[in-house]
């Protein structure tokens, strides 16, 4: 899967495109190259990428353990994420580029957080408060100084590589629940019978993914996609997760 990270990367470095809801390229510009550095910011999925090597450049990976894009927007946040992202964004050297990739625990975590209080909750609906309320974090911190048009790019989240019989266990190793919490949550997944498939999660992802494509098009920020080259014939991640770990190997 490293390598084909890298080669996302590699062809974002090459010419990155923006890429619309209906899968069109856009205008496309350069990765800064030689001294200037690429850094990823992101949630711990962000692991995968710590192996990858672009062509004439250092990536540099910021992970933010649990870090949802949707809780980007809110001040009092509770791990405090968001100031720190915000404190790390503000030291950014001018000239090294600034990917954001948050997006994969709306994505595989708090829909499910969700759904169990509330049944009739739909991933479409779910998503478009997702990427709404990150875009306003994004705007905001764009306004105020704190990213840079010029040199911002938007990444889209990986497909889930969580299998099926596994999806329970993978759903409570969510970091920062408490322990009383992990139990509840557990219960109400065990009460809640009809939890999404493999095949439809992974379309999940890619419903999210056209959607932060669809708002960085309309800001003219350019899109690096990290889910299209990791799904194999059948349409799944070819990167399984092992047993009930969520992250990919």
């Amino acid at each position: 899967s490293h390598a084909d990270l890298a080669e996302s990367l590699s062809r974002a470095d090459q010419k990155s495109a923006a890429i619309g809801a209906d899968g069109d390229a856009g205008w496309a510009r350069e990765l800064r190259r030689a001294a200037h550095a690429v850094r990823v910011f992101g949630d711990s999925n962000l692991h995968a990428l710590l192996d990858a090597e672009g062509a004439g450049y250092t990536c540099l990976v910021h992970v933010f353990l649990a870090g949802s894009a949707m809780g980007l927007a809110r001040e009092d946040s509770h791990s405090g994420y968001r100031a720190a992202l915000l404190d790390d964004l503000r030291r950014v050297p001018r000239g090294d580029s600034v990917v954001l990739k948050f997006g994969q625990v709306d994505c595989d975590f708090v829909y499910y957080l969700k759904l169990v209080h509330d049944a009739s909750l739909t991933f479409e609906a779910h998503l478009a408060r997702s990427v709404e309320r990150y875009f306003a974090f994004i705007d905001g911190a764009l306004a105020a100084g704190h990213l840079r048009h010029e040199d911002l790019y938007i990444a889209t989240p990986f497909p889930t590589g969580v299998v099926d019989a596994h999806l329970r266990e993978a759903l409570c190793s969510l970091p920062l629940m408490a322990k009383a919490e992990r139990e509840a949550f557990r219960r109400a997944l065990d009460d809640h019978l009809f939890l999404p498939t493999e095949a439809e999660r992974v379309a999940h992802g890619r419903a999210y993914s056209a959607a932060l494509a669809a708002a960085a098009r309309a800001r003219g920020l350019p899109l690096i996609d990290t889910f299209s080259p990791l799904l194999g014939a059948d349409g799944l991640c070819r990167v399984k997760c092992v047993g009930a770990n969520h992250h990919l190997p």
